[in-house]
């Protein structure tokens, strides 16, 4: 798996929500790239499924039901 580099600008003590919208922007960034690396999108993508638990968790929720 291709390591994720730091991403410009970004501190890796700011909010899950700051660092999955950063993650996200690299991930479209990468997509967009006449050629791509899958592994590198691979890692992006792992990184967000993370990023979004986080975020969960830092709201109190649990699951895929935001009633619980």
């Amino acid at each position: 798996m291709t390591p994720i580099a730091p991403l410009q600008g970004s501190s890796p003590h700011g909010t899950a929500t700051e660092r999955y919208a950063q993650c996200r922007t690299a991930l479209v960034a990468e997509q967009e790239m006449p050629k791509k690396d899958f592994a590198r999108i691979d890692a992006l993508i792992d990184a967000l499924e993370t990023l979004q638990l986080d975020i969960k968790r830092e709201h109190r929720l649990q699951g895929n039901n935001p009633n619980e």
